[in-house]
């Protein structure tokens, strides 16, 4: 046991991570044999202190990004809202959001696992609809009004389509990428 501890603290990536992702609490005392105690108190005093740093360090997250018109921040709170279930596809989003102007109401795309609305406060996530389709990349999401009803239109690059959908997520129509011909009108 005495030599995996020395391993585990020589190693100052391994103790960050360590620290980070466990907490100092959650590292157990290991003192029995011919352990030495006082060692092991100093190691967790030195594991608590790295962790408290880490936290100040989570602080500078926080700083904005972007310049004029597009400035963005992170929000820990916020971050916490995001479906558990889409967790595994959260590296894969890149497509954008776009927010209904009328309710506040926001739209993304997450590669993987569907279509979401998120609540104007950016504190409550709703998959929409159940079509298969909806999984795929959208690269693109535009709430608009035609006629009088406000529609979705997601651009799915990789499979070659534009999808209006209704507000419930729900595919009313599929454009799909020209064969060629559809235009020659001679």
């Amino acid at each position: 046991m005495r030599s995996s501890l020395r391993l585990i603290f020589r190693s100052r990536p391994l103790c960050l991570a360590a620290a980070a992702g466990l907490g100092a609490s959650a590292i157990p005392t290991l003192c029995h044999g011919d352990h030495d105690a006082a060692r092991i108190a100093r190691l967790e005093k030195l594991v608590d202190a790295m962790a408290a740093r880490l936290e100040e360090r989570a602080e500078d997250v926080a700083a904005f990004s972007g310049q004029g018109d597009m400035i963005f921040s992170w929000s820990r709170e916020l971050t916490r809202c995001f479906p558990a279930e889409a967790k595994p596809f959260e590296k894969d989003m890149h497509g954008g959001f776009n927010e209904d102007p009328d309710t506040g109401l926001v739209y993304t795309g997450i590669p993987g696992y569907g279509l979401c609305e998120i609540s104007p406060d950016l504190k409550t996530w709703r998959k929409l609809g159940s079509d298969e389709r909806l999984k795929a990349n959208i690269h693109g999401i535009a709430v608009f009004k035609h006629a009088g009803k406000t529609q979705i239109a997601v651009a799915q690059n990789e499979a070659a389509r534009v999808l209006l959908l209704g507000l419930d997520g729900r595919v009313e129509q599929e454009l799909l990428q020209p064969k060629g011909g559809e235009f020659n009108f001679a």
